[in-house]
């Protein structure tokens, strides 16, 4: 049975934005709007990598539902650099720093790893990899500290 026209519809306009364009800064954008959305989503993905962090720690059991929070992060990470566009470092007080705008190629790439690292992460918790999660677990620790060392300043 096929999907009526409306989802078809409505899961098509769902793929573009995910996997087309993304959901980035738009030219109207309010500077400190898109400030504090950032900052909002940098601590939902805080929080998706704190409690994950409590299994690393060995205090809960490896659990199903990594594999969509590290989705999450995907989406995140895909649409971060989107997130930066000239002149959203002033409007309201930011802690990203000037390398952010003024090395936008570098922030990118380092985006684009990122998401291919949680990607990486989201398979394998997916796929019940323990082992593999944990060690993926700790490339993504680094590569957002090497990123926030570079173009965060200390909050």
């Amino acid at each position: 049975m096929k999907a009526p026209r409306s989802w078809r519809a409505l899961a098509g306009a769902a793929a573009i934005c995910v996997f087309g364009g993304g959901l980035g800064a738009d030219a109207a954008d309010d500077p400190a709007g898109l400030i504090k959305y950032r900052q909002v989503l940098m601590q939902q993905a805080e929080a998706t990598m704190a409690g994950m962090g409590v299994y690393m720690n060995g205090q809960i059991d490896f659990k199903p539902g990594f594999a969509d929070q590290a989705l999450a992060l995907v989406a995140t990470a895909r649409d971060l650099a989107n997130l930066f566009p000239p002149g959203s470092d002033k409007g309201a007080p930011t802690n990203a720093k000037p390398d952010v705008f003024a090395n936008a190629q570098m922030f990118r790439g380092a985006t684009m790893r990122l998401g291919q690292d949680v990607t990486r992460l989201a398979e394998l918790a997916k796929a019940g990899d323990e082992a593999g999660f944990k060690a993926q677990f700790v490339v993504v620790v680094d590569r957002c500290g090497g990123c926030h060392e570079r173009f965060r300043a200390p909050l």
